[in-house]
């Protein structure tokens, strides 16, 4: 999701052509942790707007991402999506409110023809809504448990140009709403749903190719990076309406790891990540367990956690990348539930300094099952 953020930022510097998009969707909730059974009386779909203003690359423009991703397009755009037209679950005490979301997206074109393109749409941002959860007024929304919320959003398009600057398309998506676990109870929200939209450009649109790529940079070979940083987390207990019993303040978690990369074209390298988590606090983990499941683990609680990863890295600029990595814990006790899982997924982004010898940020998402978010990852690091 971080890349996202500034992806639209590289294409703005080339100054690039404009086009405005209008759409529109019938969304829903998605039943992954049962959100649309116990938030909702029943599972009817609410309508979403949104409005965005986009960036596109031509011939004229001369960088990296234009040619290795074949001219795509970028910008800002506001939404709302109207839960207010949904009827909540009394029993359980919910009451949901619309949310509205300012978010940065980018289009590539898998395939393009003068009419028609096919491709992949992201977007990325940040939402706000009033209700959210409440131990006395709103008990059964343990799916938002903050006003402000991040959010991404991704799916295939479909785009057929009707006159030369006009063009329709269609997009099935999927959403996701969370918090990356800094506030609980968040279990998150996940919708889909089928946007439809049309996009006006104000100049004439490029439909061509790349006439040729300037290779400059390495395709092949590999890297090698060392990192560390901290993660800010809480436990699980709060996301099963025990806030009052845990407290409100997270605990910091220390990650340090390494991973070899190699680059196998100009856009993407893949290898091997190895991670270490040092956990301060492990009598939170002992009584989440004893308030969750009223007995604690007979292997006893430790800090370290290892974990080993398949990585991979996507370059939308030499020194921009988007960073993701699935894998297994090799060795994790913390606990009867939060040892549940030994898979675990990695999302992020960094950004190289090569100035300052190749040292680089990185903001990274952890999570597990695809869709729970465990920590939100600060890290700094250097690529040999």
């Amino acid at each position: 999701m971080p890349a996202l953020f500034l992806i639209p930022l590289q294409i703005l510097a080339d100054k690039p052509d404009m086009s405005i998009r209008l759409g529109g969707r019938y969304g829903r909730f998605s039943n992954i942790d049962d959100a649309a059974e116990l938030l909702l009386e029943h599972n009817s779909g609410y309508p979403h707007f949104d409005i965005a203003f986009g960036f596109n690359h031509s011939p004229k423009d001369s960088s990296y991402i234009r040619d290795a991703w074949n001219y795509p397009t970028a910008g800002v755009g506001f939404s709302v999506s109207l839960y207010d037209c949904l009827e909540c679950n009394k029993e359980r005490n919910v009451s949901l409110s619309n949310i509205y979301n300012l978010y940065l997206f980018s289009e590539w074109d898998l395939y393009r023809s003068k009419k028609l393109s096919l491709g992949i749409y992201g977007e990325a941002g940040i939402g706000y809504t009033k209700e959210i959860y409440d131990a006395a007024t709103n008990r059964g929304n343990w799916f938002l448990g903050s006003h402000l919320t991040l959010f991404a959003g991704i799916g295939p398009y479909l785009r057929y140009f009707i006159t030369p600057q006009l063009e329709l398309g269609l997009s099935p998506m999927f959403w996701h709403h969370s918090n990356g676990r800094v506030k609980l109870p968040n279990v998150g929200l996940n919708e889909y749903g089928v946007e439809l939209f049309m996009r006006y450009h104000l100049g004439t649109p490029y439909r061509g190719r790349p006439a040729h790529f300037a290779k400059t940079d390495k395709a092949s070979g590999h890297n090698w990076d060392i990192y560390a940083g901290a993660a800010p987390y809480m436990s699980r207990a709060q996301q099963h309406g025990m806030p009052e019993t845990m407290g409100g303040t997270p605990e910091w978690r220390a990650v340090i790891g390494g991973d070899i990369l190699w680059k196998i074209s100009h856009i993407y390298s893949t290898g091997a990540q190895l991670d270490i988590f040092y956990t301060s606090d492990t009598d939170i983990l002992k009584e989440c367990d004893k308030l969750l499941l009223g007995d604690t683990s007979p292997d006893g609680y430790h800090p370290i956690q290892l974990g080993i990863s398949s990585a991979h890295e996507l370059y939308f600029s030499p020194r921009f990348t988007m960073y993701g990595s699935i894998g297994l814990y090799l060795y994790r006790e913390l606990g009867l539930y939060e040892s549940r899982t030994i898979v675990f997924e990695k999302l992020g982004a960094r950004y190289y300094l090569p100035k300052a010898g190749n040292i680089f940020l990185a903001l990274n998402c952890r999570a597990y099952n695809c869709v729970r978010a465990d920590n939100l990852e600060f890290c700094i690091g250097k690529r040999f």
